[in-house]
């Protein structure tokens, strides 16, 4: 939860270094209450994530990922990287409340 608190939060700036249209949902109200003051090393590791995806989906042809202790991580959904595979690895809890979250929103958006 703090890790999509923080891509809200960071979405939210009129300067941002990315937007994340689904962080305020994957955040929950609870995620917003201790997550928002992570933004500092959270938002950095975001947007270099974000940066070797596409690199390697661009430069070099890699069309699948594995996101090991996944949690609300969105980039699937965000990057509009269409031919990528994502794979999310992470305890059941966490898939239990994410699917419910974003069950209504197609992989495309």
């Amino acid at each position: 939860l703090a890790s999509a608190a923080a891509r809200a939060a960071e979405s939210d700036r009129s300067d941002a270094m990315f937007f994340d249209p689904l962080a305020h949902r994957l955040a929950t109200g609870q995620g917003r209450t201790y997550g928002d003051g992570m933004s500092w090393i959270l938002t950095p590791r975001t947007v270099i994530g974000d940066r070797l995806l596409r690199e390697q989906y661009h430069h070099h042809g890699v069309r699948q990922a594995v996101i090991v202790g996944a949690g609300m991580d969105a980039r699937a959904y965000r990057l509009g990287l269409t031919d990528m595979h994502f794979f999310e690895v992470d305890q059941a809890a966490i898939f239990d409340v994410k699917e419910n979250l974003l069950c209504d929103i197609p992989l495309d958006s």
